[in-house]
């Protein structure tokens, strides 16, 4: 999880990046970028339906 204003990427909706429409305290963005690095995780939801939920 990165925490800051989203990349031209996330912005563009490149679909590697996971934008979530929640500010922290500070009004800062929170988003999910696995385009680079990450585990095996970062292809459970790799499909139309999604298999996995967040939880708060």
């Amino acid at each position: 999880m990165v925490e800051g204003q989203p990349p031209l990427a996330v912005r563009q909706n490149s679909g590697y990046t996971l934008l979530y429409n929640a500010k922290l305290v500070n009004n800062n963005f929170v988003y999910v970028d696995a385009l680079r690095c990450g585990s095996i995780t970062r292809f459970i939801s790799h499909s139309c339906e999604p298999n996995a939920a967040f939880i708060e």
